[in-house]
C-alpha cells in the first residue's frame, strides 16, 4: 500500500511539474517574441539609416548632378516606403471605436506615506485578470497586455512593490510602494 501511495504521489509531483514548466515556457515565448519583433524593428532603423549614409555620401561626391538626382529620385521613395513599414510595426493596436472606453473616467493620484496611488473611479478589473496583473501578460481588447506585468517587475527590481489594493465598481487603486 505504502509503494502505492508513493508512486500517486511522485506522479501527482510530476504532473505539477510539468504544468509550472508548460506555464513557464508559455510566458517566456511570450516574453521573447516580444522582444524579438523589438529587435527586428531595431534592424529595420540601422537598415535605413545605413542606406541614408549611403545616399547622403553618393550626393557629396563630385560627378554628374543629374546622376545624383536620378539616384535620389529612385532610392528616397523606397527608404519613405520602408521607413513607413517600420513605423507601422511599432504602431499601438488602434481602437476601432471610441464607444470602447469608459466616459465620465475621473483618476486620482495621491502621494502619502512613502506611497504612490493611482485611482480611478471605472469598472473593476475581473478576478481572472486581476490574479495575473503583474505575474504574466494578460489578454487585452486594446493592447499588448504586458504594460503591468513589466512595470511590476521593474518596480520589483528597483525595490518596490506594484499592487492592485482596491479592485470595486467605481473605486479601481494601483499603488506603488518601497518594499519593507
Amino acid at each position: 500500500m505504502r509503494w502505492h501511495v508513493d508512486w500517486l504521489l511522485r506522479l501527482a509531483i510530476e504532473f505539477y511539474l510539468v504544468k509550472l514548466q508548460t506555464y513557464q515556457l508559455q510566458r517566456l515565448g511570450y516574453v521573447q517574441a516580444i522582444y524579438e519583433t523589438g529587435a527586428r524593428v531595431t534592424h529595420d532603423v540601422k537598415n535605413l539609416l545605413q542606406s541614408l549614409q549611403t545616399l547622403c555620401y553618393a550626393a557629396n561626391q563630385p560627378g554628374d548632378p543629374a546622376q545624383v538626382a536620378a539616384l535620389l529620385g529612385r532610392q528616397l521613395p523606397q527608404i519613405a516606403d520602408r521607413l513607413k513599414a517600420t513605423l507601422e510595426k511599432l504602431q499601438s493596436p488602434q481602437i476601432e471605436a471610441p464607444e470602447q472606453r469608459e466616459s465620465g473616467l475621473a483618476i486620482w493620484v495621491v502621494f502619502a506615506d512613502g506611497c504612490l496611488a493611482v485611482s480611478d473611479n471605472g469598472s473593476a478589473v475581473a478576478d481572472a485578470v486581476a490574479d495575473a496583473l503583474f505575474c504574466q501578460p494578460v489578454k487585452s481588447d486594446d493592447g499588448l497586455g504586458i504594460g503591468l506585468y513589466h512595470a511590476g517587475r521593474q518596480a520589483d527590481g528597483a525595490g518596490y512593490t506594484l499592487a492592485l489594493t482596491e479592485n470595486r465598481p467605481g473605486a479601481v487603486t494601483f499603488s506603488l510602494s518601497q518594499q519593507p
